[in-house]
């Protein structure tokens, strides 16, 4: 069993453990992580692009900073993708 879900609770206090739900890892294994310099500038443009699009007065600014944030950053970084 995952190990760790049972710091959640026993069957007596209402947390039941399905034996038949894969262990943590085998259903979904993990990707590749990204190189760190990589990580730093894929957050650097999401979160300039994310204030941007929010608090900038000019509007053409905030609309581009926008397009960047929900279709280019994912075009550009295959590692990234933006969930409104």
């Amino acid at each position: 069993m995952n190990d760790v879900f049972g710091l959640l609770g026993t069957e007596e206090e209402g947390v039941f453990a399905d034996p038949e739900i894969p262990e943590i890892g085998e259903f979904m294994p993990p990707k590749p992580a990204t190189h760190r310099g990589g990580q730093q500038m894929i957050t650097n443009v999401a979160v300039l692009s994310f204030f941007e699009s929010v608090f900038n007065t000019n509007e053409g600014i905030r609309s581009a900073a926008l397009q960047q944030l929900t279709e280019f950053t994912s075009q550009d970084f295959a590692e990234a993708s933006f969930l409104p």
